[in-house]
């Protein structure tokens, strides 16, 4: 009696097969292969018979599922043993559907590709979940009916050498990394100072003590900073209190998607869609649990199999009394469990550090796994303690205070060794004991901008406001790129001045709902809540489509300046690098509008030249001006490639050079140039943008 197991992924063939014997088929999807049928319907979707999706199948694949349709017919029990996700039941419900054999299929659940989970699913298997299909059908339209109804006002509103789409939660995450751009924009720098003591006990022993300001920002005056200097100089230090305590520091939670993702990025160096497509790896070899999971639940025997081994091979005093629990995120689907390593044994050999000839796994993988099986086996161990240390120190009315902290107890940390545990000696000090006082100086900080986001920061805020799902992180952040929406500075996001544009119209217009963080992330529950079957997809459905129609409505109305162009289509007002302008709303019509000094529409004045060609490229220099102050200059037209610059007079201006100095830089070994910043003077490196090595100019 023959049996057929199907999967999603091909990588998954092998190892299932040596876990059921040769009574088993197993064959694999490659993931969706049904995609909506935009020749029917709107772009795919019966929005008038209760937003029913025609499908067809990816041309690609039709030779694949014809094949498994019919070894189907060859087989007495069908085995759905697709993803344990809504893109998972999706897909089984699709192919349940082709094979057209109710009576023959069975959905086989598992977390983890091990014999024991495998055998185990098909043992006991259950029905599809039509709530959990009808939730992915939902995310589906509506993120197809955001993206076609949406995109067309971006490309007939903003200007642009690309083409421009929306998507439901890449423009959250657009408008996350855009709000902090012009946080940093706004930013104004503020310089404070901070007075320090260089002091000794009596034995000689030397440390140094900081003066304790309520506000650490309220000290911004330079001289008052050399006046208290001055001030403590002939003041007695005296030791007024010494606080010694224990801190114990709890394990860090397991691994979640989200979790993984920012520590593979902050400790390995992995961005998040390498994260992902490692993990998808080692979980197709049976090495760790479903990478993509919100729930901290872990199951009962790993959890019993971790405690007999953390006691066998660290000790009693390593295993707590009871197990440690962690709390999934809001909404978390409790059917998971966390993402840990499938079998406990080798995690504790990987915690301690089995080579990558030993694993035989790629080097990445090795780490990944590492990483994964040091996080869970950490998980379980008891807390680590510190001795803390606080010394005030008494001078005069004011205080200075200094701390330290050494580790009494290592706990978790004897395995998650990611990075030193700082500890700071601090001498034998008694209480009313008087210091030796061998310096007392100020230093000047500067506050900082907020930083830009990256991928470990995203993923952190998209999952504290609640926007998308394990599935979707890395996605974001792959779109936002494709579209050049955003661009990477170093391991930072920055948003692209079209990617601004996008932003902006798409806030203007579309603020309330799909770019609403609320808005997007209330969307996720209500899917949540049709997974759950707490409310009807189709009425979730209508009740979205008919507040997006009529935002666009509205956008329509607003962009419309009631003129029309001489070739008697209307003006319409577009978006451009510069900001708004007047348009035809016929793209190929070649009469060109803008604004007068009183915001009116007119014909485009002609553009002025200078009679002189640019003395660096030998191109016009064009008439502008400046949207700053007003001022006019002629710019070459070669720009961003050449700045060449004129006055209004015409004359062309030089640029000035930066003076070289005689010292190297630190980091590339290039000449060090005397540069002028917001602040003053500075020293920089010759290499910019290559190298950005600053440091302070020593007059």
């Amino acid at each position: 009696m023959k049996k057929l197991i199907i999967v999603e992924s091909p990588n998954k063939i092998k190892k299932i097969k040596s876990f059921v014997g040769n009574d088993y088929i197993v064959m694999a999807t490659c993931g969706h292969f049904l995609e909506l049928n935009d020749g029917k319907g709107m772009f795919g979707i019966d929005v008038k018979n209760n937003f029913e999706p025609f499908y067809k199948i990816d041309k690609n694949k039709k030779d694949r599922i014809k094949q498994i349709v019919d070894v189907s017919k060859t087989c007495d029990e069908v085995f759905v043993c697709t993803d344990n996700d809504r893109e998972g039941e999706a897909i089984g419900a699709h192919i349940a559907k082709l094979i057209n054999a109710p009576s023959k299929i069975k959905r086989g659940i598992f977390n983890e590709i091990t014999q024991k989970a495998v055998v185990n699913a098909i043992s006991n298997p259950t029905e599809i979940n039509e709530n959990k299909v009808n939730a992915q059908k939902a995310r589906q339209i509506i993120d197809k009916i955001v993206g076609y109804k949406v995109s067309p006002l971006l490309w007939n509103n903003i200007v642009s050498k690309k083409s421009l789409s929306a998507g439901r939660v890449q423009s959250i995450g657009l408008k996350i990394i855009a709000d902090r751009q012009r946080l940093i924009d706004k930013f104004s720098k503020l310089k404070y100072y901070t007075i320090h003591a260089k002091l000794s006990n009596s034995k000689g022993e030397e440390f140094e003590a900081q003066m304790s300001i309520k506000d650490k920002l309220s000290l911004t005056s330079e001289n008052k900073a050399k006046n208290l200097v001055e001030y403590f100089k002939d003041k007695d230090f005296i030791v007024s209190d010494i606080i010694v305590k224990q801190e114990k520091r709890f394990p860090l939670s397991v691994f979640t998607t989200s979790l993984l993702q920012q520590s593979a990025f902050s400790l390995l160096g992995f961005d998040n869609d390498k994260t992902m497509k490692v993990a998808q790896k080692l979980y197709e070899e049976g090495l760790i649990t479903y990478h993509r999971s919100d729930s901290a639940k872990i199951s009962q025997d790993a959890l019993a199999e971790t405690r007999k081994l953390i006691k066998s091979n660290f000790g009693n005093e390593y295993l707590p009394n009871k197990p440690h629990f962690f709390k999934s995120a809001k909404g978390a689907q409790e059917a998971h469990e966390c993402i840990r390593p499938t079998n406990v044994i080798d995690a504790i050999e990987m915690a301690n550090k089995i080579t990558q000839k030993q694993t035989g796994y790629t080097g990445d993988q090795d780490r990944l796994l590492q990483l994964v099986s040091k996080r869970f086996v950490a998980s379980q161990i008891e807390q680590a303690i510190f001795e803390k240390i606080s010394v005030d120190i008494k001078v005069d009315k004011a205080l200075f205070s200094v701390g330290g902290q050494k580790l009494v107890f290592d706990g978790y940390l004897k395995i998650w060794d990611y990075y030193e545990v700082e500890e700071k000696q601090l001498p034998e000090l008694q209480k009313g004991e008087k210091l030796n006082v061998l310096d007392i100086f100020y230093q000047g900080h500067e506050t900082k901008p907020p930083p830009r986001f990256n991928s470990a920061s995203l993923v952190k805020e998209l999952e504290k406001n609640e926007v998308g799902r394990p599935s979707t992180y890395a996605s974001i952040l792959t779109t936002l790129l494709k579209r050049e929406y955003i661009k990477k500075e170093g391991k930072a996001f920055e948003p692209t001045q079209i990617g601004m544009l996008v932003e902006e119209f798409l806030t203007k217009f579309f603020g309330e709902n799909i770019m609403d963080i609320k808005y997007t992330a209330d969307m996720e529950e209500l899917l949540d809540k049709i997974e759950s079957g707490n409310s009807d997809w189709v009425d979730v459905l209508r009740q979205m489509y008919n507040d997006l129609l009529d935002k666009i409505g509205k956008v329509k109305k607003s962009e419309d300046t009631n003129k029309l162009c001489k070739c008697g289509k209307k003006i319409l007002l577009k978006y451009g690098r510069w900001g708004k302008f007047p348009a035809c709303e016929d793209k190929e019509c070649d009469i060109k509008y803008a604004f007068d000094e009183g915001g009116a529409v007119i014909l485009k004045p002609k553009k002025e030249y200078l009679p002189d060609p640019c003395p660096k490229c030998g191109k016009k220099l064009i008439k502008r001006k400046s949207k700053k102050d007003g001022t006019i200059f002629y710019g070459c037209e070669g720009f961003p490639n050449c700045k060449q610059l004129a006055d209004a007079d015409g004359n062309f201006i030089k640029k000035k050079t930066a003076k070289k100095l005689k010292e190297k830089c630190p980091k590339c070994k290039k000449e060090l140039v005397l540069r002028n910043g917001p602040t003053g003077k500075f020293v920089g490196c010759s290499g910019y943008p290559k190298c950005r090595y600053t440091g302070s100019y020593d007059k």
